[in-house]
């Protein structure tokens, strides 16, 4: 179906990342049945190529490709196969990249967190975090120095999600270049060797776009990229502002991607007052919205039933009817909060609140769901207490000094969590090396007193 659409719709060139011998053998099967005489009025169909891509996770394999191209000077657009192509976005893409309204990244930024903004009014606004406590300012720097030489137009052209800041990486357009190489080298690297890192979260950092990660090295080109338009051009199935939602006027591509929570934010101007609708904890009201899970999404758009339509109205409007009726259904008021993304565990306490709330249940008090006892009372109480007092003294020296207890002022209750379980850990690591317990022997007896932190270092370099 994706061949199909993507033969109707035009586009001239296309290659097909097979993840498996049943994907590649049903690629060619459609390209071959589609090429040649039979296929001489849809343009693209002798243009096709289907790779197999079996080798490696589908994430890796996903940018592997994008270095190969790059370093033959192709330009090139990635699209997640969960995408229906409505109309051919050549011409919208063109238009983004040469006459830009905006280029990013913007360098002189606001951090919350691990999270970029443009402004102190932009993260109050965005994320209702207005305390001027809460955030410091942020320049996006680089060792890798811009040169005059450089071509000084913009290199990416990429799509944020509808409800979040953070950036969706299942559409974007790479202009070929030694700088974009170098970029995408980088990122596939650096997925590689870190596994656990979200690659999206990851893909957003390296352009310095809403989020900070660890594994973003220094020394990369800071790319200039354009935001495409996700209200009117490229929607999804989280939302859209379409008002034409498909026909010459409507969207030119539409991601089968939603979010978890099965809400949005209520809007007077199209949701009715009848509206089934819960209060959120930050007292946002949220109705229900309309949903439907991605195998029914690839059979509303890609099965044969719909295929057959594909031609109906020529290459512009062939979308199939309920397929149209699911695009209108999901147009929505454009959200007042994008702030965080919820691509890891940022938004699982909400995901919890939405079901309660729609289960008519109450809420998680999760201040008091977490409280630590101890037998001297809370913990807070207690770390609370030997702050400012010489009753208690965790490094053991004599309490009328008092140095060491002052020193522990300020010092916030969640860094002592973290520290103890910290070194938990490490004694339990260390305890179960011979090595570290040789080297605890030989330091006791008092014989080469060194040998007890170099064997500790060599440990717990190995571990």
């Amino acid at each position: 179906g994706f061949v199909h659409r993507a033969f109707v719709v035009g586009i001239s060139a296309l290659i097909i990342a097979c993840m498996d011998a049943i994907a590649l053998e049903r690629c060619m099967q459609v390209v071959q049945g589609t090429s040649g005489a039979a296929a001489s009025s849809k343009p693209g169909s002798d243009h096709v190529l289907c790779l197999s891509a079996t080798e490696g996770h589908v994430i890796f394999i996903k940018h592997a490709f994008l270095p190969v191209l790059l370093s033959a000077a192709v330009d090139a657009v990635w699209i997640d196969f969960d995408t229906f192509i409505l109309q051919d976005p050549s011409h919208a893409f063109i238009s983004a990249r040469d006459s830009p309204h905006e280029v990013l990244p913007q360098r002189s930024r606001v951090r919350f967190g691990s999270f970029l903004f443009y402004n102190a009014s932009d993260l109050c606004n965005l994320s209702k975090i207005c305390d001027p406590r809460q955030h410091w300012a942020f320049n996006v720097t680089t060792t890798t120095p811009d040169s005059p030489l450089d071509y000084q137009g913009v290199e990416m052209l990429v799509t944020e999600h509808w409800d979040a800041r953070c950036l969706n990486n299942g559409l974007f357009y790479v202009r070929a270049s030694y700088r974009t190489l170098t970029f995408f080298t980088l990122f596939l690297k650096q997925i590689y060797i870190n596994p656990y890192t979200d690659n999206q979260n990851l893909f957003d950092a390296f352009l310095s776009h809403s989020t900070l990660d660890a594994a973003v090295p220094d020394a990369r080109p800071v790319l200039r990229y354009v935001l495409l338009d996700v209200d009117q051009l490229f929607g999804c199935a989280e939302g859209h502002a379409n008002q034409a939602a498909s026909g010459e006027q409507g969207l030119l591509t539409f991601h089968f991607w939603a979010s978890d929570f099965r809400t949005r934010e209520a809007a007077e101007s199209a949701d009715g007052p009848d509206a089934s609708r819960i209060i959120a904890r930050n007292g946002v009201e949220r109705v229900e919205k309309v949903r439907a899970n991605k195998d029914e999404l690839f059979d509303m758009f890609f099965s044969e039933a719909a295929q057959k339509e594909y031609a109906t109205h020529g290459k512009s409007h062939g979308i199939p009817r309920a397929g149209a009726n699911f695009i209108a259904q999901v147009k929505a008021p454009k959200p007042n909060w994008r702030g965080m993304c919820s691509v890891t565990a940022v938004g699982v306490e909400d995901l919890v609140d939405e079901r309660l709330l729609q289960g008519q249940q109450q809420l998680i008090d999760w201040q008091a769901a977490t409280h630590v006892v101890t037998e001297g009372g809370s913990l807070e109480e207690t770390i609370g207490t030997t702050r400012d007092a010489s009753a208690w003294n965790p490094v053991g020296s004599s309490a009328a000094n008092g140095d060491n207890v002052s020193a522990l002022k300020g010092i916030a209750l969640e860094e002592w969590i973290d520290a103890l379980q910290a070194l938990g850990e490490l004694s339990e690591m260390l305890s179960k090396r011979p090595e570290v317990q040789l080297a605890l022997e030989v330091h006791q007896t008092g014989s080469e007193p060194r040998a007890s932190a170099l064997g500790a270092r060599q440990a717990t370099k190995r571990a």
